[in-house]
């Protein structure tokens, strides 16, 4: 009885000088949950845009700057990300993939700490397995490291360090919360509105202090717009350097301005219907207690700071959500950490609303609608999360599009090539530039633009066989799936006219990847020659006949 009666107030001593030990436990859990599964899922194949982003960061980091072997739309930022994620874990897609993890779990991390900073502990902890949780999911396909997930780490760095500069008025904080989230800028041009909210924050929380602006608190500001600037112009100024400016400037303002969105509105809101409907399928519970945080803000009038916080936060990340009214999948990613911490005040607020009179009740109450709500979310997404093999998963994300297909076609082509020859895909799978290593012979690596009705596709077009014929690719890869293209009806169609006399002349058959509803049929060599393909969706390819084996 003694040694019982003695361990136990060991135990409430020990409780009482580690008040915050059961919160860093559970945290840690969720770091942990979400390291094992992002393990098991680092074998998912790459879709497209990952593909497209590792193809020019390998050639980043073979000395090839931005826009000489490859164009891309985007700003260079992401590129350079994924060339440092190559550099540290490696250049596959399991070092890819473990990257998004780590950059993952860090975003947890700074989520953590923000919540606990602005709401307390418990709200900090729920908010970051909320976040956990829901950036897991295949809805958003959370799987793949596209852009979303990587400007997150410093975007929402700097609206943390944003924080700490309001609260200590120093420089060096203002610098680096305007450098961060000028960072999350060069990934993406959706952060703008990253950049555009913190902006709005300092200016509302000085004023509603102090009610005047100071010269201190202009120079401050004057910082942190200024940092906000420099990750844009070394980019630009290295760009400048070696020459290709003018394609990054084309590429990303002046072709993506006029034609990277044409969507109507009506499509707009029927697309952002459609797609928010599967991306809160498997955490409308989690959905549905942030719509309370967003109530419990409101109706806590003692703290109106925080109520602005939070509503400009979630209006900026619901509007880089929306740039383009394209509303895909994966862009709900944006908007994750505001749900996350409303999610966290919601839980909070419910457990504060439960008539218990005892603080620790009143707690335990709080967590366990957190975990029923994160729990659950769990449960319906089992079988991905837990029993799905990787190469399974991809499948059922992406149907018939050939990422399982791209390894094996990828392995073929670096049997039986050297590292000095040149592949050509006639589509836009970007991926198997990247598997084989072997360079495109075009920089057209995605087909997209060219393929859509403006008036540089033909002219694109054009570029694209010239290049094709100087480069004497020893591979050609062509491609019979509609999402590789999503040719617009009235696009011009010179490339497939050109292909259809330049193939036959210049390569022999070598290999075709049938597609079929219960497994894919690859038949190489020989086995390819007068075969007919039992699907609608197939690749062939192509080996030029000076060099039959």
């Amino acid at each position: 009885m003694s040694f019982n009666k003695n361990t136990l107030n060991k135990y409430k001593r020990f409780s009482r000088n580690h008040p915050d030990l059961w919160l860093w436990i559970a945290f840690f859990a969720v770091i942990f949950f979400t390291a094992i599964v992002r393990v098991r899922l680092l074998g998912i194949p790459l879709e497209r845009d990952e593909g497209e982003y590792a193809y020019t960061a390998r050639l980043i980091l073979q000395g090839i700057p931005p826009y000489i072997e490859s164009y891309d739309p985007k700003i260079p930022g992401l590129h350079i990300v994924y060339a440092l994620i190559m550099a540290v874990f490696g250049e596959n897609l399991y070092g890819i993939h473990l990257g998004l993890l780590f950059t993952n779990i860090s975003t947890i991390f700074v989520l953590f700490f923000m919540g606990k900073r602005l709401f307390g502990c418990s709200v900090g902890l729920i908010s970051a397995a909320g976040f956990a949780i829901m950036s897991l999911s295949q809805n958003v396909l959370g799987f793949t490291a596209n852009a979303e997930p990587l400007l997150l780490l410093p975007a929402l760095g700097g609206i943390f360090i944003m924080l700490f500069a309001l609260e200590s008025d120093k420089k060096k904080y203002f610098f680096l919360s305007g450098f961060l989230v000028g960072l999350a800028f060069i990934i993406k041009q959706s952060a703008l509105f990253f950049i555009i909210f913190p902006a709005f924050y300092i200016v509302y929380n000085y004023y509603m202090k102090h009610h005047i602006f100071t010269s201190r608190f202009v120079t401050r500001y004057l910082l942190f717009l200024f940092a906000v600037f420099i990750p844009f112009a070394l980019v630009s100024i290295a760009l400048l350097y070696y020459g290709t400016f003018d394609k990054f400037w084309f590429w990303t303002f002046k072709y993506a301005l006029k034609y990277g969105s044409k969507m109507h509105l009506q499509n707009g809101f029927y697309l952002l219907k459609w797609n928010i409907k599967d991306v809160i399928s498997t955490s409308f519970l989690i959905w549905g207690i942030a719509g309370i945080g967003v109530a419990a803000l409101l109706w806590n009038k003692a703290n109106h700071s925080q109520a602005v916080f939070m509503i400009a936060f979630l209006l900026s990340s619901f509007l880089s959500v929306s740039l383009g009214l394209y509303f895909r999948s994966h862009y709900f990613i944006m908007l994750l950490p505001a749900i996350a911490l409303l999610f966290g005040i919601g839980t909070d607020f419910l457990g504060k609303m439960l008539p218990y009179k005892k603080h620790h009740l009143s707690k335990i109450a709080t967590f366990v609608v957190a975990i029923t709500a994160i729990f659950y979310s769990v449960y319906l997404e089992k079988a991905y999360l837990f029993q799905l093999d990787p190469k399974t998963i991809s499948i059922l994300n992406y149907g018939e599009n050939p990422f399982v297909e791209s390894l094996e076609i990828a392995k073929y082509i670096k049997k039986n090539s050297s590292t000095n020859d040149r592949i050509v895909v006639l589509g836009s799978e970007p991926q198997i530039y990247f598997y084989s290593n072997r360079l495109a012979a075009t920089k057209y690596i995605v087909m997209y633009p060219m393929l859509k009705e403006n008036e540089y596709a033909l002219q694109m077009q054009k570029e694209m066989i010239a290049q094709i014929e100087s480069a004497y690719p020893k591979f050609f890869i062509v491609v019979n799936i509609p999402t590789s293209f999503l040719i617009q009806p009235k696009a011009k169609r010179l490339i497939f006219k050109w292909a259809k006399s330049y193939v036959p002349l210049n390569f022999d058959l070598v290999g075709v990847v049938d597609i079929l509803p219960k497994g894919t049929r690859y038949l190489w060599g020989s086995k390819s020659n007068g075969y007919i393909p039992q699907s609608s969706y197939w690749i062939s390819i192509y080996k030029r006949k000076n060099n039959k084996n």
